[in-house]
């Protein structure tokens, strides 16, 4: 598809009354919008009934521009979608459904504010029998499905092909003879064009890679048929482009497209297909690598103009990418549904397929395999037995599967931001590790490039390890030494909740980096709710128990069992509203950052509502009573050394919520080294804050128990109302110091 120069036909409805005499649309226009024909087949439609109709306001698209805008035309393409404007559109397979991936972009969400496009279109799965469809490729019908619902219908097909012209008339008299390249590849076949170059011929091969799809298409062209790679192998082979032998790859094709032409790179980049074309039209060249959909009208050209015998051949390999286009309607259109589809189902008939064919020299999509059961099938092979040879042993490359993968970003980033990136690499300015970073992050997210991923572990993993040992010696410490007097005021059990909690957030990147699916997504929301609220209450009801001992006379239903029961009821009620968040409301995994960047995949809500909201305000109100309460009690709170708790639940909503803003604006340049401190810092600051939390009261209870003497000659005792609890001097501390016994 050539995304300049776009057109919309408007198919005037005598037309489709004609095509479908039982449809009873007088007095309806159906407007239908696809591509414009290219310049060479263009004018071969002059003889059609077809009122066509020039559309020149497309945002940031003109004649006098050069035009590769996939984004603008996607843009344009969208907002028809939601009006009513357009009925139908014809669309090519590289930007229908392009969108879709298991790990989504939020490049593209971003920027051509376009999530599940398919929503656009209307659902026809059950206004079409299957038996209806049954003459459609299995193939290329598949790719109009989304979820099992039909959406597109085939329109048509198309694939590459080379036009030839032979000076040596004698040696063949059929003007449609075949060269087979099947046991070639690209390289043997430039040193083959080197060798013959007797006329000083400049684009030995025919190329036009002006075009960013073009380009595209031509790279998995060549390195599907220089490295035999197997259509089923595809994502296992897709290693080659970053890992250890990338530079090798890279720099082949780079010098195989310097070979191509006595051009420099720069030149032979900017070569249109109207320019290729017109230097073999021009005997400038005797090469053209074009499309079959043209072949019809070179065939008639060269008829016309000259009588130089014109052979026609698949590109080395017989391997070639093989594009597809379907019809879609638009859920938005104001005509009656069943109508559209009934008139849809017109359009992509196997008797209109053919008539397209005969007319216009579109490629049928056809299952060639019932050649002999059907006679619209027959027929077309009978009249076109080149083209129909060529659609049976052709070895075809569908792109969106070559860059197809578990993880792999959606092909419609692939299609804006790899083109530009592979176009500076092949004139010079990008050295390959660019080129291959990029493969790379299309392939994997952040934590799993390979280039990285040993990095990743040891600096990541080695740390982690350090202190959850230091965190799990902690807690032995703090139970081992429960019933001292300074730690007995901070109520242990509840403090080793709190540093649990802590253990939780130091080990949370395991889980964080591991958002590769909606159900892990669900799980890391759950998992952060635990290891929030391990922190966060347990902290409240240790503020709570001592704000009550000075609040009221009885405090007996405070002791440690009925808060830690409390504390995981509330826990309990917490995990269960965000279980019930997760199942209830639809969500989804985006890619933070792009190809160019890196991609670290992250949850959202398909209504872009957060809804951790009411969890995280929920928090907040907690947070908001403990310091209330802490004021209130401003004396005994200073005393137990209770603002610490204000500052641990301060660092630790900071350090959250600044993580999940700093992983979402990595820099482009040394985003893996970012992202690798970012982690550090927030485990580090975790750790503080069990410093913070615990640290002093250890060291006094290590200090203490260093001394000979015990408590009652190191401390002087008196008892205060009877409230289960005495207040205490250190011989060398002249701060109050608090002990609540029978908790």
């Amino acid at each position: 598809m050539k995304y300049f120069f776009k057109v919309i036909y408007i198919i005037i409805v005598n037309i489709l009354i004609f095509l479908s005499k039982n449809i009873n649309a007088q007095g309806t226009t159906i407007n239908i919008l696809l591509d414009k024909p290219d310049n060479i087949t263009e004018g071969y439609s002059e003889d059609t009934n077809i009122s066509f109709t020039f559309i020149s306001n497309i945002p940031n698209i003109t004649e006098t521009t050069k035009i590769n805008k996939y984004d603008n035309y996607i843009e344009y393409v969208i907002q028809e979608l939601n009006n009513s404007t357009y009925d139908m559109m014809i669309l090519d397979e590289k930007v229908l459904f392009s969108d879709i991936a298991h790990i989504e972009s939020s490049y593209v969400e971003n920027n051509l504010k376009l999530r599940k496009s398919y929503q656009y279109y209307l659902d026809i799965t059950d206004y079409i029998n299957n038996d209806e469809l049954y003459f459609h490729d299995p193939s290329i019908l598949e790719k109009g499905y989304v979820n099992d619902h039909l959406y597109g219908l085939p329109f048509s097909s198309d694939f590459d092909l080379y036009y030839y012209n032979n000076n040596d008339n004698d040696d063949n008299d059929d003007n449609s003879t075949n060269i087979v390249l099947d046991n070639i590849n690209w390289n043997d076949f430039a040193k083959m064009r080197t060798k013959a170059n007797t006329n000083n011929i400049k684009n030995l091969l025919g190329l036009s890679l002006d075009d960013d799809e073009e380009l595209l298409q031509f790279f998995a062209e060549y390195m599907v048929n220089s490295y035999n790679i197997l259509p089923e192998k595809y994502e296992n082979n897709f290693e080659m482009f970053y890992n250890k032998n990338s530079k090798e790859i890279f720099n082949n094709f780079k010098n195989f497209i310097s070979n191509s032409s006595t051009l420099n790179s720069i030149s032979v980049l900017n070569i249109t297909q109207a320019e290729a074309y017109n230097s073999f039209i021009n005997d400038e060249t005797d090469l053209f690598k074009g499309k079959a959909s043209q072949y019809s009208s070179i065939i008639r050209t060269n008829q016309i103009n000259n009588d130089k015998t014109l052979l026609t051949f698949l590109p080395p390999g017989n391997t070639s990418v093989k594009s597809k286009k379907f019809l879609v309607i638009n859920r938005n259109s104001k005509i009656d549904s069943e109508k559209l589809v009934e008139i849809a189902l017109t359009l992509t008939s196997k008797d209109m397929q053919l008539f397209r064919a005969e007319n216009f020299g579109d490629i049928p999509t056809y299952d060639f395999n019932q050649r002999e059961s059907d006679e619209y099938i027959n027929y077309y092979c009978n009249f076109q037995q080149e083209l129909c040879t060529f659609l049976t042993t052709m070895k075809a490359i569908d792109i969106k599967d070559f860059f197809k993968g578990q993880y792999n970003s959606p092909y419609m980033e692939i299609q804006l931001l790899l083109p530009k990136n592979l176009r500076s690499f092949l004139n010079g300015n990008e050295e390959y590790e660019r080129l291959s970073i990029i493969f790379d992050n299309i392939k994997n997210l952040i934590m799993d490039q390979w280039n990285y991923r040993e990095i990743f572990r040891i600096t990541i993993y080695i740390p982690m390890a350090i202190f959850i040992i230091i965190a799990i010696v902690v807690m032995i410490l703090i139970y081992s030494n429960k019933n001292h007097p300074y730690l007995k005021p901070y109520s242990p059990l509840l403090s080793l909740l709190i540093i649990f909690g802590f253990v939780l957030r130091i080990l949370s990147p395991l889980v964080l980096i591991r958002n590769n699916s909606v159900f892990n997504c669900h799980v890391f929301h759950i998992y952060d709710t635990i290891q929030t609220d391990l922190v966060v209450f347990p902290m409240f009801a240790i503020t709570y128990r001592i704000y009550k001992i000075y609040s009221v006379s009885n405090s007996h239903s405070l002791n440690n069992k009925h808060l830690f029961y409390s504390i995981m009821i509330t826990i309990g009620m917490m995990v269960c509203f965000s279980l019930f968040i997760s199942l209830y409301f639809k969500s989804y995994v985006v890619s933070s950052g792009n190809i160019e960047t890196y991609r670290h995949p992250i949850c959202k809500y398909d209504d872009n509502f957060d809804y951790s909201i009411f969890e995280r305000w929920i928090n907040r109100f907690v947070f908001f009573g403990m310091v209330i309460m802490i004021f209130k009690s401003l004396n005994i709170s200073k005393s137990y050394g209770q603002f610490s708790f204000v500052y641990v639940l301060i660092m630790n909503f900071l350090i959250e919520h600044t993580e999940d803003f700093l992983l979402s604006i990595l820099p482009s340049n040394k985003s893996i080294t970012y992202y690798i401190m970012i982690f550090l810092v927030s485990m580090f600051m975790y750790a503080l804050c069990i410093y913070l939390l615990i640290g002093k009261k250890l060291y006094y209870v290590f200090k203490s128990s260093s001394k000979e003497t015990g408590i009652n000659q190191s401390f002087s005792v008196e008892f205060l109302n009877d409230k289960n609890f005495i207040q205490y001097k250190g011989e060398n501390d002249k701060r109050s110091k608090v002990i609540i016994f029978n908790t």
